[in-house]
């Protein structure tokens, strides 16, 4: 009873973010769909705000646990399937993952003006994410993170600050205002684009009690640099340049999983 209240204590107080975490998870594991060099994939899936019903991937290292886990959020219109090979990559280091499957469609220009709606659900379902997670034994439910590339970094940018069960936070190429990657693609009017603004992570990641590394290329299009600095400054971290594209290098990647290694006490 403890723990449900604590859970729902930490729900009410994300703001915009908040959410019923009293209601049923109704958690289901349908099969395992790869149990390669000891990591197992389960086919799971649980009920989350605005959502219902999500299909997710559970990763589990070899052994019994409980483990560290991390929610991964994949980029813009992304599926669960894009990171799985990233979550069995740090499941060898014995991290446990959550990789649910997002809301969609995102920055789809003829329908902008429902965009603040489907990013703070996706919000929400990193938050439901962490829930779920730690309905699980096999889950220390006190050490976790969050992974976010691209879109997905803006939206556990923006859940970091109301999300204080994170330990540990990577920003994979993305930057600090969701709003104005809004305003390049689709030109929201002024009326959505305030509305955007209130949830960008620029606005939110200074709330966060957790550890953020922000990783990004340096040959990246996308890239903003003094937004980035403006994110890291706000996060009290700084941002790690690497000689890559949008899609990251092998160092990017080690770098992330000696980060959360380290913070979640891992391996």
């Amino acid at each position: 009873m403890r723990t449900l209240l604590a859970v729902v204590a930490v729900a009410a107080t994300g703001g915009v973010f908040g959410y019923d975490a009293s209601a049923p998870l109704d958690w289901r594991d349908v099969a395992a769909v790869d149990t390669r060099d000891g990591i197992t994939v389960r086919d799971v899936s649980f009920r989350a705000p605005r959502l219902g019903r999500v299909n997710a991937y559970l990763v589990l290292p070899e052994g019994t646990g409980p483990f560290p886990a991390v929610v991964w959020m994949p980029g813009s219109n992304g599926s669960r399937d894009d990171l799985v090979e990233d979550a069995r990559d740090l499941a060898k280091a014995g991290v446990a993952a959550l990789l649910p499957q997002p809301a969609g469609p995102v920055l789809s220009c003829s329908k902008i003006a429902r965009e603040r709606t489907t990013y703070v659900t996706n919000v929400l379902l990193m938050r439901r994410s962490l829930d779920a997670l730690q309905s699980r034994p096999e889950v220390d439910g006190t050490r976790l993170a969050a992974v976010g590339f691209s879109y997905g970094a803006y939206v556990v940018g923006s859940g970091a600050g109301a999300e204080p069960r994170l330990k540990a936070v990577v920003l994979d190429s993305g930057a600090g205002r969701w709003s104005r990657a809004s305003r390049e693609f689709c030109k929201p009017s002024a009326k959505v684009l305030a509305s955007l603004r209130t949830i960008d992570p620029q606005a939110w990641i200074g709330r966060s009690r957790a550890a953020v590394l922000i990783q990004n290329g340096a040959k990246d299009p996308l890239t903003r640099r003094a937004e980035l600095q403006a994110l890291a400054k706000a996060a009290h971290t700084t941002v790690r340049y690497y000689p890559a594209l949008h899609p990251l290098n092998e160092q990017a990647f080690a770098d992330r999983e000696a980060f959360l290694v380290q913070k979640l006490g891992a391996g």
